[in-house]
């Protein structure tokens, strides 16, 4: 269980976007723009609006909801305890939200549209979503691109994603996501 919440801690301090310590609205808005700036998606083009509602339903539907004191922000300590509490209560339904969110990233990350994310394409979302060191990147995306094309499938990123999660295995390549530190 330390594993994941050292997981869990990294993910925090990646969406963290101003470093204050807590999650808010904005830090998922900051993500976004980020995001879409690295892709050189333009202001209002729909995959950056696409994308800025993404964050926000992310923000909304899934972090808002932890913030156990109802202070409208959301700690280290309160995103740990509700995806633990969410991965015990209900693993399945806890998978399937995941996978749900992954498959969205994985989608707008594609930009060739090609059905695969490049190492290019996997940087940049990583690098400007969750801050993680572009070395960091790499690394990971060798990691989890399991059959070594150079690129990764949809597949090998949901199941990425649900080893960063809900995995237990140290040496789980999903565990490099949102970067080593």
């Amino acid at each position: 269980m330390e594993l994941i919440r050292k997981k869990y801690a990294r993910y925090f301090r990646g969406l963290d976007a101003d470093d204050n310590g807590v999650l808010q609205a904005d830090d998922l808005a900051a993500t976004a723009t980020r995001f879409c700036a690295r892709l050189g998606y333009e202001e209002g083009s729909p995959q950056a609006v696409d994308l800025r509602e993404s964050c926000l339903a992310l923000w909304h539907h899934v972090i808002a909801p932890m913030d156990g004191d109802g202070d409208g922000q959301v700690t280290s300590e309160e995103l740990i305890a509700a995806f633990l509490g969410q991965l015990a209560a209900d693993p399945d339904g806890f998978d399937a939200a995941i996978r749900g969110i992954a498959t969205r990233f994985f989608t707008l990350c594609d930009r060739d549209d090609d059905g695969w994310i490049s190492q290019d394409e996997w940087v940049a979302l990583f690098s400007s979503t969750a801050l993680v060191p572009e070395q960091e990147c790499r690394r990971a995306f060798a990691a989890v691109d399991s059959d070594g094309s150079g690129r990764v499938s949809l597949e090998e990123f949901q199941r990425a994603s649900r080893e960063f999660f809900s995995g237990a295995d140290p040496d789980a390549p999903g565990n490099l996501m949102f970067g080593s530190g």
